[in-house]
C-alpha cells in the first residue's frame, strides 16, 4: 500500500520533539508532502529538511491540496478545532493534537463533521495507545483487589519558562497566557485525565478547587479534584506543574487489596500489605505504536484504540472541572 500523504499544520515544538522522530522512521507508511506555518523560520526549516514538500502560510491552501490524504493539526489549543473542522469540511482525514477543542460545542461539531463525511478524526493522545491500559483494566476487573472503593493520585511536577520548561514547551506564549481554562491541566494534564478514563470510564460528577500561585503563568498552578462514578467509586486527583517535590503516586484501593501503578510496573498488595502480584507495564515506543495504528486506521477504515468519542468524553470531564473550580460547587459531568 502506498504511504499515507500527510499535511502538517503547525510544525513547531510538538512536531520536532514528539511526532517528527517517529514519522521520519515511517517513510514506508507515511509521507510528509505539505506544511503550513506563519513564520519564515518554519519555511526555511521545511525547505532544508523536506525540500520536496509544499509550504503554505495559510492552512486553507494546504487543506485544498489534492495530494494530501490527511491533515495533522499541531496548533495552539485555541486553533485546534477551527483548523480541524476546516480540514474535515474539505474532505480530509484529520489527526489532531489533544485536547480536541476548547468547548463542547466545538468538540461535538468535529465529531459530527467526521461522521457526516465518513472521515477519520484521530486524536494524538499517546496515553490512549498504551498497551498497559488493557492489562491494568483486566487486573482491576479480575476482582483481585475486590470491589474498587477509590483511587488516589498525585501528579506534581515543575514547568515554567526557565530551566523546567520541558523541552521548550514552557516557553510558549499561548501556554504562559492561555486562552483556555485550567492552565496546564487542560494541556499536559490531559494525559492523566485520559489514563483515568481508560481505566475507570468518564466520571458522573466532579468537585474541584484551584489555586494560582504564579499570576504570571497560566490560570491555576494546582487543581484538586474529587471524581464520582456511576458504580459508587470515588477518585481523588491532585495535579500541579508548579509544586514539584516528587513523591507522586497512583493507588487504586479495593475491599481486598491495593493496586499501586507506577511508570513501568504495577504491584498488587493484599489487606495485610504483602505484595502478591506484580505486572510489568510495557509502554515503550508509545508514539510509534500510536502513529502506526493511526495510519492503519485511515488506510483500512477501522476504529482506533482512543476514539474521537473518548476524546470528547475527556474534554467533557475537563470542562466540568473548570466549572466546578469557577463555581466552587459539585458539577455533574456533561450537564
Amino acid at each position: 500500500m502506498n504511504p499515507l500523504r500527510l499535511g502538517i499544520v503547525g510544525p513547531g515544538l510538538i512536531f520536532e520533539n514528539a511526532h517528527r522522530p517517529v514519522l521520519d522512521r515511517m517513510t514506508d507508511r507515511a509521507s510528509l508532502v505539505a506544511f503550513s506555518a506563519r513564520s519564515d523560520a518554519s519555511r526555511q526549516k521545511v525547505a532544508r529538511d523536506y525540500p520536496d514538500a509544499a509550504f503554505f502560510t495559510d492552512y486553507h491552501d494546504l487543506i485544498r491540496q489534492p495530494d494530501v490524504d490527511a491533515v495533522v493539526v499541531l496548533t495552539p489549543i485555541a486553533l485546534n478545532a477551527p483548523v480541524a473542522l476546516a480540514a474535515l469540511q474539505a474532505g480530509k482525514h484529520v489527526m489532531l493534537e489533544k485536547p480536541m477543542a476548547r468547548t463542547l460545542e466545538e468538540g461535538r461539531a468535529l465529531v459530527e463533521a467526521a461522521d457526516a463525511g465518513g472521515l477519520q478524526l484521530l486524536i494524538l493522545e499517546q496515553v490512549g495507545y498504551r498497551p498497559s491500559n488493557a492489562a491494568l483494566r483486566a487486573l482491576l476487573r479480575s476482582g483481585e483487589i475486590g470491589d474498587i472503593i477509590m483511587y488516589d493520585r498525585v501528579q506534581h511536577s515543575m514547568y515554567d519558562p526557565g530551566r523546567h520548561s520541558a523541552r521548550g514547551y514552557g516557553t510558549t506564549e499561548w501556554r504562559i497566557h492561555p486562552d483556555f481554562p485550567l492552565g496546564t491541566l487542560f494541556d499536559g494534564g490531559h494525559h492523566s485525565i485520559a489514563q483515568l478514563s481508560r481505566l475507570f470510564g468518564v466520571p458522573t460528577a466532579v468537585t474541584a478547587s484551584g489555586e494560582q500561585l504564579r499570576p504570571e503563568y497560566g490560570e491555576y498552578d494546582h487543581v484538586l479534584m474529587l471524581f464520582e462514578y456511576a458504580s459508587g467509586m470515588r477518585g481523588m486527583f491532585s495535579h500541579s506543574d508548579h509544586i514539584g517535590g516528587g513523591r507522586n503516586y497512583f493507588y487504586v484501593r479495593g475491599s481486598e487489596g491495593v493496586l499501586s501503578i507506577e511508570r513501568r510496573r504495577a504491584a498488587l498488595t493484599n489487606r495485610e500489605g504483602d505484595e502478591v502480584q506484580a505486572l510489568d507495564l510495557d509502554d515503550a515506543d508509545t508514539y510509534e505504536r500510536m502513529w502506526r495504528e493511526l495510519v492503519d486506521c485511515v488506510q483500512h477504515g477501522r476504529e482506533p484504540s482512543y476514539t474521537k468519542e473518548d476524546a470528547l468524553g475527556d474534554l467533557t470531564t475537563l470542562l466540568a472541572i473548570a466549572r466546578s473550580v469557577e463555581e466552587g460547587a459539585r458539577v455533574e459531568v456533561g450537564s
